[in-house]
């Protein structure tokens, strides 16, 4: 897959922070919102995108 300069702004951004709004995420990558979802779910089904993870700090969730 080909990824033009957009699509290497959106995936950065969403490697930042994939919970960012989807109208974020567009207007960092300079796309339309359409366009944004579009590429996100094909880089999911391309398997470029294979999931989202949550990442724990687990010094700050430890019993007090």
């Amino acid at each position: 897959m080909k990824l033009s300069k957009a699509d290497q702004r959106l995936l950065d951004a969403l490697q930042q922070d994939a919970t960012r709004p989807q109208a974020d995420l567009a207007e960092i990558a300079g796309m339309s919102r359409t366009s944004a979802w579009r590429r996100i779910r094909d880089f999911e089904k391309s398997g470029l995108i294979q999931g989202q993870v949550c990442l724990l700090y687990t010094s700050d969730a430890a019993d007090e």
